[in-house]
């Protein structure tokens, strides 16, 4: 990975990832926006944090929205938008696929790949396998019918993990057809990022650019912050002369 990339993924990361989480916890977080779950938040203030306190309880409210919302769910629609801007896939066409690119890890077989981008290896469930598998079929025909003069290979990509971690529900993805295609292939990880970009170290390295940005980063006091704010209001709210209630 050259001088000018790496300043790139940085700036990408920082922007796409740092930047937003640094966002969310700056933004503050009134009691009145949470829909207060009695049941949720006793369970995991006194059974997983501990006991329940004020403290833990606006850990139980705060944990799941700055850390789910600012980062785990958008992140393989962060990590297409990487690949698209800086890396050379093309964005697709084809309705229900995701990205288009030239295999560059084995140049001599000439593949190229359409590709549904996943997350990780385990981020898809029962309920998914047969409509992508029916979305992968629709977007050959449309293809066909397109008169392509070559047939793309239908292909999984997915961002992290190996190809022993992928779940069940992939595998029956994997042993599925498209057409005439008989299977369809499973990239993931070091492969998917070698393949994409032919260079053999290029996850690893990613890897490393967002390790180093986040060691510069520390959102701790922030969310400590965050948390006393919070902690106070569920106080006044719901413990009453000691006691708590979730009645108003």
């Amino acid at each position: 990975m050259d001088k000018k990339l790496k300043g790139q993924l940085r700036y990408f990361f920082e922007t796409e990832f740092a930047d937003i989480i640094l966002e969310k916890l700056k933004s503050g977080h009134k009691l009145s926006k949470f829909n207060v779950n009695p049941f949720i938040v006793t369970a995991l203030s006194s059974g997983v944090l501990g006991n329940l306190s004020s403290i833990n309880m606006a850990k139980a409210l705060l944990y799941p929205r700055v850390f789910g919302t600012s980062i785990s769910t958008t992140f393989g629609e962060k990590m297409q938008k990487m690949c698209i801007m800086f890396l050379g896939a093309n964005a697709s066409g084809t309705p229900g696929m995701d990205i288009e690119f030239k295999d560059k890890k084995e140049l001599s077989v000439d593949t190229n790949y359409i590709i549904q981008l996943k997350a990780g290896p385990n981020t898809i469930n029962s309920g998914d396998v047969k409509p992508i598998v029916s979305e992968m079929n629709a977007a050959y025909r449309l293809l066909l019918r397109n008169h392509v003069a070559t047939m793309p290979t239908f292909s999984l990509g997915i961002v992290y993990g190996t190809i022993e971690e992928v779940s069940g529900h992939y595998k029956k993805i994997a042993a599925s057809s498209v057409g005439g295609q008989m299977k369809i292939p499973i990239l993931i990880g070091k492969d998917f990022w070698w393949r994409l970009t032919g260079e053999e170290n290029f996850y690893d390295q990613m890897v490393a650019i967002f390790i180093e940005l986040f060691k510069k980063k520390d959102f701790s006091k922030l969310l400590e912050d965050d948390i006393i704010a919070l902690a106070k209001q569920i106080k006044k709210e719901y413990f009453k002369r000691g006691k708590i209630s979730f009645i108003k």
